[in-house]
């Protein structure tokens, strides 16, 4: 390994670059990582792996590469990473997690990116949307962390690439470059999603100098959350047992209130028995709806939206009192597709597609990585972590809760649409999401604790009657899309960009939380997400998405008309809420009963 040039009275004819590496316990996954960067064609001038109490060969393999190893007492990627910065001698400082493994011009990369544009502080690759630090690639000016590193935001309580992002970002600019990918070896992410992590994957709220999150002084916001499951947390291997009535609370959707004359009918219909005759009034109210304005768009039509949100839903866990034969009713069905028809042509005319030029793996994968990392919508994650109350706390839960009580439910009907290594992947993605098979583990189970902690109903469908147009609309399109085997493009599109923008988001959450003094039982499903969406939003953009692109070229439209779609319809519900509460009113229609 290059290592920097210290003589005092020698002029630099280029900036010397340092590259820091985080670590515990990784030998194997540090071998990929630094044979990748001795790859280099112009490598860092100086590798330093900083190291938390390893018992493996993760010392002797950075010697043998001739890295410099540092010793880092705390435990934690943070404290680790900040060690590294501070002992580097590099103008410009970069970071990659040891299971990661740098493509060739990786450094020379970085490189360019400052040197074209001089005010940028900072520079990131394609992450999980916007422009924050992803610690998969991160590479900064020696400058701009010196004039960081002693800031403490008290706060904020944000920590690892969150808080840098905040001070780095208030520092300067903060450029980010979709080429700059630098993802973990498959092999090392698995681990990570089946709960083989080592202690520096973990992500403490004790950073370099921002204080570890508090409870209110009095005690007042800190509610404990029902423990109604011991969950395992993926990150310490520790046990679970579940509650065994995990999953039984409002085992059907409730009956909603209609929205108009449509839903009103549709109502009607499925409280009576599965006749065909009694569709036909149904039929004619969708059709003088569908023809009442062709200017409006069917996305935002309050009535259809909730019509085909219980037409859907007799396909999961059915409407309460509905007659289960509805759910194949060749005439109730004909009825959702002239409603489908619509909807889809409205998503298609409002969300724009940019298709790539190529239909291999790692193109499409670098095509929806930075499809998500471009997104400049509004981010309610960020408002959570920085300055909503209590009551919007709950409010988020309650939007949220229509999906998440399914988590992972629409996609699912994917599976038996794909083979090969598609269905692989998606099977491999959607075991995480049912809990491996344990009941309290399922990331529905450990979103309805959040609930719980927070002193809301967790039970299926609570909710459905209080949120917006915009939450149905979101949920709507997932179901249409996995229910249709010819838009098993969109799905699967659609399951990369939610992956990708989920991981640096529910840590944002957590942190949200946890700023107003709630315990580990309401922030477990956030905390769940960061390290396991980190781990599916690669698996989802190369090993599903990538390669069903591959494999069914014909699909690479709808792939990223899918992907595309989820972030159009999910800015949407955030901007909804975000404009609400900015004019002082609830995000739902009407506001929560009190705690």
């Amino acid at each position: 390994m290059a290592q920097p040039d210290t003589g005092g009275t020698v002029r630099r004819t280029r900036p010397i670059v340092s590259l820091v590496i985080p670590t515990h316990d990784d030998d194997v996954a540090l071998r990929r990582c630094l044979t990748s960067v001795a790859a280099q064609d112009r490598p860092p001038d100086e590798v330093l792996v900083v190291d938390h109490a390893s018992h493996d060969g993760t010392n002797a393999v950075a010697r043998a590469f001739g890295a410099r190893v540092v010793h880092e007492p705390r435990e934690g990627t943070w404290p680790a990473a900040a060690t590294g910065y501070d002992c580097s001698t590099g103008d410009i400082i970069t970071r990659c997690d040891a299971d990661a493994v740098l493509p060739g011009g990786w450094v020379r990369r970085v490189l360019d990116a400052f040197e074209t544009e001089p005010r940028t502080t900072a520079v990131t690759g394609p992450g999980r949307g916007g422009v924050d630090l992803f610690g998969f690639a991160v590479a900064m000016r020696r400058s701009a962390w010196l004039e960081v590193r002693g800031g403490s935001d008290a706060q904020a309580e944000l920590y690892d690439d969150d808080d840098l992002s905040f001070r780095l970002g208030v520092a300067g600019r903060i450029s980010h470059d979709a080429g700059l990918q630098a993802g973990p070896a498959v092999g090392a992410l698995r681990s990570r999603a089946h709960g083989t992590t080592t202690t520096m994957g973990r992500r403490p709220a004790a950073a370099h100098s921002t204080p570890a999150p508090q409870p209110a002084a009095n005690g007042s916001r800190a509610r404990p959350g029902r423990r109604d499951m011991t969950v395992n947390d993926t990150t310490t291997g520790d046990t679970a047992t579940d509650d065994p009535t995990s999953g039984t609370r409002g085992v059907h959707l409730p009956v909603p209130r209609a929205r108009g004359p449509v839903s009103t009918t549709l109502l009607q219909v499925l409280a009576g028995p599965a006749d065909s005759t009694s569709v036909s009034p149904l039929r004619d109210a969708v059709e003088q709806a569908l023809g009442a304005d062709p200017t409006a768009s069917l996305c935002r039509d309050e009535d259809l939206q909730l019509t085909l949100t219980c037409l859907y839903e007799l396909h999961y866990r059915g409407v309460e009192g509905a007659d289960e034969r509805w759910e194949w009713s060749p005439e109730l069905l004909g009825v959702r597709a002239s409603i489908e028809v619509a909807f889809e042509a409205a998503l298609r005319r409002e969300v724009e597609v940019s298709v790539p030029d190529t239909s291999d793996a790692e193109g499409m994968a670098r095509h929806l990585f930075a499809l998500a990392a471009a997104d400049d919508g509004p981010s309610l994650a960020k408002h959570v972590a920085r300055r909503a109350d209590d009551d919007q706390l709950r409010e988020v839960l309650a939007l949220k809760s229509v999906y998440q009580l399914k988590e992972a439910d629409p996609h699912s009907w994917a599976i038996p649409r794909l083979a090969g290594a598609p269905k692989a992947a998606l099977v491999e993605i959607q075991t995480d999401e049912y809990g491996g098979g344990r009941a309290g583990r399922m990331h529905a189970e450990l979103f309805a604790g959040s609930m719980r902690g927070m002193g809301l109903d967790d039970s299926y469908g609570a909710y459905l009657d209080l949120v917006p147009v915009e939450v149905l609309t979101a949920v709507n399109a997932m179901s249409m899309f996995g229910l249709h085997r010819r838009l098993r493009g969109a799905i699967v599109g659609h399951l990369a960009a939610f992956e990708m923008t989920s991981s640096l988001p529910s840590r944002l959450y957590g942190n949200g939380f946890r700023r107003l003094g709630h315990d580990e039982d309401t922030t477990r499903y956030f905390d769940e997400h960061v390290e396991a969406d980190a781990v599916h939003e690669q698996i989802a953009g190369r090993d599903l998405a990538g390669r069903l692109a591959e494999t069914e070229p014909g699909l690479v439209d709808d792939i990223v008309f899918g992907a595309a779609a989820c972030l159009l319809l999910e800015g949407r519900v955030a901007g909804q809420a975000l404009e609400s509460w900015g004019r002082g009113e609830s995000a739902l229609r009407a506001p929560l009963a009190a705690a």
